[in-house]
């Protein structure tokens, strides 16, 4: 017991020293490399029949 005791202290204490380093684009670098389509924005729905069994399957595009 002892021992679980001081691993969940030493476990405590490390997760003190953690430092976040995250480092996000800004709004703009984003927008900047961002892939934008010229022309109207559209949904394509493709619906596939299995000839064998019948069960048809729907892939949203």
């Amino acid at each position: 017991m002892r021992f679980v005791a001081i691993a969940l202290v030493f476990a405590l204490a490390l997760c003190g020293c953690i430092k976040e380093t995250a480092n996000y684009a800004s709004d703009k670098i984003v927008w900047d490399v961002a892939y934008l389509h010229d022309g109207p924005p559209r949904i394509s729905l493709y619906t596939t029949v299995n000839n064998a069994s019948g069960a048809a399957a729907t892939l949203l595009k």
